[in-house]
């Protein structure tokens, strides 16, 4: 026996109101997971912006003691019979620290600029190898304190790159000074920058120093994570150079890699693609 025209209508209308009311649940559940988790993101940034700026303040008052202890000692000191030497001694300790505190706070507030999205670049033309040549002068004098090896391997046929100059030497100079800080005295390092097969051109830093695990490494890249249990050994600096070196090169539209074994080394590459180069024929033609 046929059912009437009515009970199909009804039974129609009934399985729309399921489809939609299943399809309105599971629309409510997806937003809820997608808010969830979103949550735990901005929980989990709290809480690693929260461990840094404790960590912070052990790293600062360090140097901040050693600058207010030897300037008391230097102003308290007898007038006219003070130890010409060990003036000169407290003084160095002043500079040294002062030096110190001033490069955490620069890295800080680096890394404030670029994780808030403040950080901003004025790309222009640029010679590449006055800037690499730039970098090294800016390291190498603790590179010589450690008795490093520097070995520099560049094209001189390179071209011009259009990039922020000052941003490009600073993300340079932070690798370069990683790679001394955490390889061993009387290691090795080595700076590398060459055109690549599809044309582009690739800084390549590499060093023989103690290296990371991947877990340390992916913890040495994160804004403001517990970089002392990942990078850095008690009473050393913190690392925020690495993490620092990744965002200006990305900001640039470059691209940062970084290998790394425990033992053995870490080699950061920063790869810019041919789209970022003026090559000489172009620099020429728009000058005739």
């Amino acid at each position: 026996m046929r059912r009437s025209s009515r009970e199909d209508n009804g039974q129609s209308r009934l399985l729309q109101h399921y489809v939609r009311t299943a399809g309105t649940s599971l629309s409510r559940r997806r937003a809820q997971r997608t808010l969830g988790a979103a949550r735990i993101e901005a929980e989990l940034a709290n809480r690693a912006k929260t461990e840094f700026l404790a960590n912070m303040s052990h790293e600062l008052r360090t140097p901040l003691n050693a600058i207010i202890g030897f300037a008391d000692v230097l102003a308290h000191a007898p007038g006219g019979n003070g130890d010409a030497q060990k003036t000169t001694e407290y003084g160095a300790y002043i500079a040294t620290a002062g030096r110190h505190l001033l490069t955490m706070l620069s890295d800080i507030l680096d890394m404030a600029q670029i994780d808030g999205g403040r950080c901003e670049v004025e790309t222009a033309p640029c010679n590449l190898k006055d800037v690499l040549d730039r970098s090294l002068s800016c390291v190498k004098d603790r590179i010589g304190a450690k008795h490093q090896l520097m070995s520099v391997l560049v094209d001189n046929a390179l071209p011009q790159i259009v990039a922020d100059q000052r941003r490009l030497q600073q993300a340079v100079v932070n690798l370069l000074a990683n790679a001394s800080q955490y390889t061993q005295e009387g290691g090795c390092i080595t700076l590398q920058c060459q055109r690549g097969p599809t044309g582009g051109v690739a800084i390549v830093i590499s060093d023989n120093g103690r290296g990371m695990s991947e877990d340390q490494l992916r913890q040495a890249l994160a804004p403001f994570a517990h970089v002392q249990s990942a990078y850095v050994s008690v009473g050393e600096p913190m690392a925020l150079g690495l993490a620092i070196a990744k965002r200006l090169v990305e900001l640039q539209g470059g691209s940062f890699a970084i290998l790394s074994t425990p033992g053995e080394g870490t080699q950061a590459e920063l790869h810019f693609s041919a789209a970022t180069l003026v090559e000489r024929d172009a620099r020429e033609g728009g000058a005739t």
